[in-house]
Parts: C-alpha cells; structure tokens; sequence
C-alpha cells in the first residue's frame, strides 16, 4: 500500500496491512499522535517526510532526491511497527525525526525467523525523549534485527545530531536492542553515524541478552558524543550499555566509540557486564579527545566493563590524543565472581588518569592486567593507576610506559593515595598483588606506591 499526502496527521485510528506486506507513508511532514498505529507485520514500513519536491524510491527511500526537510513526529502513544515472524524493515526518511511522549517505533522479531533487516533511519536529526522508544528486540529463536541511524556526516558543524533525552526519574528513553527473557535468539546491533550525540538524564542506548544468546554491539561515530546523568535522580544510569543477565549463557555485547571527543559527566557510563558464563563485551575507544568527569556527590562516570558471574570482564582499549579523568572519572574492569578481570589499555599523547582493576571480595578470577602508553602522564589529587584483589585470584599487573610522569598529592582526600599501586587486602583467602613495571622515562616526579 501507498499513501502520498502534502502532510499528514493520524490523530489515533489504525493503518495497517497483512503480514509481510508493504505499507508506504509519503508526505511533506508526518505526524502520528494520540495511540495512532502504523502497522506492516514482518513486512515493510517506509516514512518518507520530504517536504519539498524531488523523487521518492519506495526501495530505497534513504535514496530520496528530494530534501529532507519534512518533520516525522511519533508522540502519545503511538507506534510504527513491523513486529513479526522475522522482524520486518522499518524505514524512515526526512527532517527531524522525534519519538516522545510513549511513542515507539519497532521492528521486533516475534518468531523463528532470523531478521534480515530492521530499523533504519535516514534523517537530519532524531530526538527520542520522554520514554520515547526505537526498538529492534527479539522475542523468540530468530536472530534480531538492526537499528542504524545515520543523519549525514559526523562533522558536528554540519552532520547533523541525535538525542536521548531522558526524564531524569526511568529508564524508559531507549534506543534499545534486546533478546527478550524465553527467547533463544542473539540480540541486535546499533549504528550510529551523527555530527552529535547527546543522552542525558537515564537515556540509554543499549543492547542486552535476557536469553541464551548474545547481546548485540553497539558501533558510534560521531565528531562528539556526550553522555551526561547529571541533576538524574534514577538509580540506573545514562550512557551505552550492553548487558548479559546471569540466568543465562550469552556474552555481553561490545560497544565502540569512534570520532572527535567523547565527554562523560555526572555517574554516565559507557559499560558491558556479564552476569553469567558468557564473557562482558570489549570496549573500544577511538578519539581525539577523551574526557571522564566523576562529577563529586554522585555515582562516579566510568568506562567499565565487568564480568560478576563465571564470564570474564571484556577488555578495554583507549586511543586518544589526550585522555583527562577527572573528580573520581575512572577507567575500570572488575571481576566480582570466578571469571578473570579483563585488560585495560590506554594510549595517549597526554593523560591525566585514574584507572582501576579490581577482584572483588567472594570472587576467584584474578584482577585484569593494565597498560598505560603516554607521552605525559600527570597523576594528581588523589589520582592512581591501580590494581587490586580482595579475593582468592591475584591482583593485575600494571605496565607503564612514559616519556615523561608527575605524581602530585597536593589536594588529595584525606586517607586517599596518589600513585601507581597495586594491592591485596589482608585476608586468609585474598591472592596477590601485582606486579608493577615502568619503562623509558625520560624523566619524572613524585613517587611510585
């Protein structure tokens, strides 16, 4: 089916098709609105918001000719869905892109099916907010599906930008690739391509296994990504994150993070955990500008990956320019049940760090081992690189390497350290620390612990 108008609005009411068939909403600005469905099951749903004259390929609509100026709207409750036997495609051309107020957009598979596709969206800017929800999930033994979102360049001058805009109470604001609980499918992946992305306030982007299979991976290129909990009074946290529950056998998902700068504040994070054997997704970090800002009196920002049940934690690496960890912004990889800590590597031009692996008490896996490669290094303020076991596995290793390194205390918190350390905690059951190497200083100051 195919619907042309200048504009369109669907105040409630249903379109929809049969199963596996194709429903096309073409227009000038497209608004659905007070519970309104749009529905294709395991079919294909394409929104084209043109606004002006050009072509429009059904096919291909992300191909348009036309400019994309026209805005698409899903607000109060209403869906765009191709959920089904396979997932369907949902495609979504045009302007500005806003899912708010409930509103969702879904491409979920429901059935045995293996999804070829599923969301994907080609605009200038996406806005989801208000528990406004984009989902690719899987429900069944079918694989799910993607959800990819390109808005045109990742200049942020000019590549255009998408938001998840938290309410600062839930964690209902998701871009969201998920296996359901019952199924026994992998979960999808998510592709960003953007001038700017912004999650603020318990928004998330998040993959997660609930199931036997893997969680998918989520893959940002951005000129800047800002992840921001601030002023957030929910206990669950804004940023990236792929999860493995630990009822069950899959691995966390990876996420990478490729661009100009990427800024955490205020408790966000960017994190894989295991809870099970599966192991917790990689994280990999590529930028010219890496900034963690604790943001004191609040949960601390992270990079983390940790592994809390049989699994192992997934290994971090960090290539950057300059690389600042500030006010309690750490670099961590745990091991809290019998899987080892993963390794941490960090290389930069200059840094100012604190980085931690850690096997938590109960556990048995040994604390994963970090290497720091840094022209400068400056620890400062109650800063450290540190390792640490306080249970039966053995602390990591550290390994630094430096042109140059400054260890300053001056500020720090009472009864806190600044340094390179690693330790275990007296105990009859606590392993050992680690051993601590520093290679080619052309010079330094301060102490090492």
């Amino acid at each position: 089916s195919y619907v042309y108008l200048a504009a369109v609005r669907a105040p409630g009411g249903t379109l929809a098709v049969g199963t596996g068939k194709a429903l096309s909403l073409v227009g000038g600005n497209v608004t659905l609105d007070n519970a309104a469905k749009l529905s294709a099951p395991a079919g294909t749903l394409t929104i084209a918001a043109m606004g002006g004259s050009g072509a429009v390929s059904l096919s291909d609509p992300l191909a348009a000719t036309a400019a994309r100026s026209g805005a698409i709207v899903v607000a109060d409750r209403a869906t765009a869905s191709t959920n089904g036997n396979g997932g369907g495609t949902v495609r979504i051309t045009g302007g500005r892109l806003t899912v708010t107020g409930s509103g969702v957009i879904s491409a979920n598979n429901t059935g045995a099916r293996d999804a070829a596709a599923g969301v994907a969206v080609g605009v200038t800017d996406v806005v989801v907010s208000d528990a406004g929800q984009i989902t690719a999930h899987a429900a069944g033994s079918g694989r799910a599906g993607t959800i990819s979102i390109d808005t045109g360049g990742t200049d942020p001058a000019t590549g255009g930008t998408v938001q998840v805009l938290g309410d600062g109470r839930t964690v209902n604001t998701l871009i969201a690739a998920r296996a359901l609980r019952g199924s026994t499918a992998r979960a999808g992946t998510i592709t960003v391509r953007a001038g700017t992305v912004t999650i603020t306030y318990g928004g998330q982007m998040t993959t997660s296994s609930l199931s036997t299979g893997d969680a998918g991976e989520i893959a940002i290129t951005a000129g800047r990504t800002v992840l921001s909990h601030q002023e957030s009074g929910y206990a669950t946290g804004t940023g990236l994150f792929s999860l493995a529950t630990r009822m069950t056998g899959g691995a966390a998902g990876s996420i990478t993070v490729n661009g100009g700068t990427l800024e955490l504040y205020g408790g966000a994070q960017v994190s894989t955990r295991s809870g099970g054997p599966g192991r917790a997704g990689i994280i990999e970090v590529t930028v010219d500008r890496l900034l963690v800002h604790g943001h004191i009196g609040v949960d601390s920002s992270m990079i983390t990956s940790q592994g809390t049940g049989s699994g192992d934690g997934g290994t971090i690496t960090i290539k950057a320019d300059s690389i600042a960890l500030i006010d309690g912004g750490r670099i961590t990889s745990n091991a809290r049940g019998t899987g080892n800590g993963g390794t941490i590597t960090v290389t930069a031009r200059t840094i100012e760090i604190g980085i931690g692996s850690r096997a938590n008490p109960g556990s048995s896996g040994d604390g994963g081992t970090i290497t720091v490669n840094a022209g400068n290094l400056s620890i400062a303020s109650g800063a450290r690189i540190t390792t640490s076991t306080a249970g039966a596995g053995s602390a990591g290793t550290i390994r630094v390497t430096a042109d140059t390194i400054r260890l300053d205390g001056t500020g720090q918190p009472a009864g806190s350290i600044t340094g390179i350390a690693s330790s275990a905690e007296s105990s009859d059951t606590a392993g050992a620390g680690g051993a601590i190497t520093v290679n080619e200083c052309k010079g330094s100051s301060g102490h090492l612990l």
